[in-house]
């Protein structure tokens, strides 16, 4: 009888076991890693929740004069816009040659305080790109306005409040940036060949488009960067004649002769009166006509520069612009 052998098949993969210890390594590394993985996301999401976490704040247009026009993201076509208007992010606020419009920003979570008015001058656009705080009062992140594509003249007012942190960037069209840091005064003038920034009071620093060096602007004076060389200038900024011309003395009842003298008309029956009222973070002088007056009468705070006044030519003045915040 003949014997038959099996010849196996040379082509037939051979058939590798695992090790089954092996195999318990690799599934307990790998849940491992998924552990740790999703350990650290948590830790990163609830770190960035709690501490770098923003909430928006309420942008509101208050119109000065004139037709003040925004257009939004949703929306093409230019609209005019109502005082009192919510602007969103992403919203292009401008004003013609004969308007003037505000944007005041109020925290919802601080019983509505201002934290920033900007005044778009005659001729002014911009974009409203953010305006944040921070969500919760213990995060590290700061209150954030945002301002870009900006071209003609703002005036900015941040509020001094104790215990918040405000930043204000502003972006020309030329790509050039400004940034204001905390309670001030400031006013920017965005031409197409030029930058100028007057910092009345707080602290300012501006950058030229090619992002090279950042420049800090102290208080009254301006800077100026020309955008054909990137050249950065200091000079003088506005000075301020006016004494005491926040009414602080004032407001805490000095008798100080040298800067404001108040009363009203001796004829005055019954005679008005004045005092200050926190008004979005500021304290504004109130004139107070009362006691259901229907007669003529007069309340006023009178400064005085003396029998010879003010010489702007001796003092070596260009020019003499008076400045006033009214609320009627």
């Amino acid at each position: 009888m003949g014997e038959n052998i099996a010849i196996p098949d040379r082509h037939e993969p051979a058939i590798r076991q695992i090790d089954p210890h092996r195999l318990a390594w690799g599934v307990l590394l790998a849940a491992f890693a998924i552990f740790c993985t999703i350990a650290i996301s948590a830790i990163v999401g609830i770190n960035y929740f709690l501490f770098q976490s923003t909430v928006p704040i309420k942008s509101v247009l208050s119109l000065g004069r004139g037709t003040v026009g925004i257009m939004e993201l949703a929306n093409s076509i230019e609209q005019i816009g109502r005082n009192g208007d919510s602007l969103l992010a992403g919203t292009v606020i401008s004003t013609d040659p004969q308007s003037q419009g505000t944007i005041q920003f109020f925290d919802p979570q601080a019983a509505d305080d201002l934290v920033a008015s900007v005044t778009l001058h005659n001729g002014s656009v911009l974009t409203l790109r953010q305006a944040a705080r921070p969500r919760f009062e213990w995060s590290q992140t700061r209150h954030l306005i945002e301002l870009g594509n900006v071209s003609g003249r703002l005036s900015v007012t941040v509020p001094s409040l104790p215990g918040r942190d405000v930043l204000v960037n502003i972006e020309t069209g030329a790509g050039a940036i400004v940034n204001l840091e905390g309670g001030g005064r400031y006013m920017i003038n965005a031409s197409a060949d030029q930058l100028s920034v007057i910092n009345r009071e707080g602290t300012a620093t501006f950058i030229p488009p090619d992002l090279r060096q950042g420049h800090s602007i102290p208080p009254n004076r301006q800077g100026i960067i020309r955008y054909t060389d990137n050249t950065v200038e200091q000079k003088p900024g506005y000075v301020n004649l006016v004494r005491d011309s926040s009414f602080q003395t004032l407001n805490g009842g000095s008798l100080d002769q040298q800067s404001w003298v108040c009363g009203n008309d001796p004829s005055d029956n019954p005679a008005g009166s004045y005092d200050f009222v926190n008004m979005n973070g500021l304290m504004p002088l109130r004139f107070i006509r009362a006691d259901n007056a229907i007669t003529h009468g007069r309340t006023s705070c009178v400064q005085s520069f003396g029998q010879g006044g003010v010489d702007i030519r001796a003092a070596n003045y260009n020019y003499l612009v008076v400045r006033a915040a009214l609320n009627m």
